[in-house]
């Protein structure tokens, strides 16, 4: 359910100051101010509450001393209090109102970014009913409190499930891998999958198609990975500057593309076998899912370029293709962030 400000008591709703100086951000091609504020909340569910560190709240801990008013102060310790971005009109107007996060993980060697708390990293579960005691009552200690390790966005009911355990049986036909793509610079832990081919209207794109090189063919014959991004807080589908030159260079107008469909395999074990084979047994090969989008399907859709600083080697960096709303409204998204594996299924 939505979060709900903390209405105890006669203390009004306010943000409230901490140490965290504000930054520069970028949504889409806008460019603007994020001012990182705490504010205390609460949730319709009481099981999900923000995360605690020794009885206190985690953003209690960053608060800055120089609170402004007594009133402040008491709303930031009426209840555990959240670390949240004030966007400036800009980035509002860019975005179109309020975002919420679901990358739970930042790259803590990166120097591109100055890190801060995300959403799902900051909040918690509390235990089930027969574990918080015989009175009911929350039980306090940082122990005893659960990260969110999965989550479901079902876009045709407009609901978003988090859980602490996986939302995806272990034997899902429909379940593929996730890579971090930290390792190779990126600032955060993007939900990504490699992609086995791109079907840009009906021009089937691979990475084996596109030899690592110039537009003549000179360089390194090695492919580079396509990768996909699954973006909720974008709307149509964008291409990392590199893969859209490389496009261009192989004849193709990107600008024109009235449809993507981009294909997986399913999630296999290290033999290359799913779960569900290896326990039968069966030497048959995996299959490979889809998920689409086309102008003839969702007037919202388009495909666009897009500049990304997230790799250390633009050079060896893989081709990102980011996947928007055009793409997930079409059914529901699971991800289990744990075991870095997805499903996606059409409705």
């Amino acid at each position: 359910d939505a979060i709900i400000p903390d209405s105890d008591g006669d203390v009004p709703f306010e943000f409230v100051e901490t140490s965290y100086g504000p930054t520069e951000e970028v949504y889409g091609s806008q460019s603007g101010s994020i001012r990182w504020m705490s504010a205390p909340i609460k949730f319709r569910d009481d099981s999900l509450v923000v995360a605690t560190s020794g009885g206190t709240s985690l953003s209690r801990a960053y608060t800055s001393q120089n609170q402004s008013s007594s009133a402040t102060a008491s709303a930031c310790t009426s209840s555990p209090s959240i670390i949240l971005g004030a966007m400036d009109d800009s980035l509002t107007r860019e975005s179109g109102g309020s975002l919420l996060g679901l990358v739970k993980r930042s790259n803590l060697i990166s120097t591109k970014i100055q890190r801060r708390p995300t959403f799902v990293e900051q909040m918690r579960f509390l235990p089930s009913e027969q574990d918080r005691g015989r009175t009911g009552q929350r039980i306090e200690s940082s122990s005893r409190e659960l990260d969110i390790a999965s989550f479901k966005l079902d876009y045709p009911n407009r609901e978003l499930t988090l859980s602490s355990t996986s939302l995806i049986a272990a034997d899902s036909p429909n379940a593929f891998s996730l890579v971090d793509l930290r390792p190779l610079g990126d600032f955060v832990e993007h939900y990504a999958c490699i992609v086995e081919k791109v079907m840009f209207d009906d021009v089937a794109v691979s990475s084996q198609t596109l030899r690592q090189g110039d537009a003549n063919g000179r360089g390194s014959s090695k492919p580079r990975d396509i990768v996909a991004v699954f973006d909720s807080g974008l709307t149509g589908c964008l291409l990392i500057k590199p893969f859209w030159d490389r496009l261009v260079a192989e004849g193709l107008d990107p600008s024109s593309f009235a449809s993507v469909e981009i294909w997986v395999k399913t999630a296999k074990d290290e033999k290359g076998q799913s779960r569900s084979q290896t326990r039968r047994k069966d030497k048959s090969p995996g299959r490979t899912a889809s998920i689409s989008s086309s102008s003839s399907t969702n007037r919202l859709f388009y495909v666009e370029p897009i500049s990304l600083d997230w790799f250390d080697d633009e050079e060896t960096a893989p081709f990102v293709i980011v996947m928007g709303q055009t793409f997930l409204t079409q059914g529901s998204l699971t991800v289990d962030i744990e075991d870095r594996r997805a499903a996606f299924q059409v409705v």
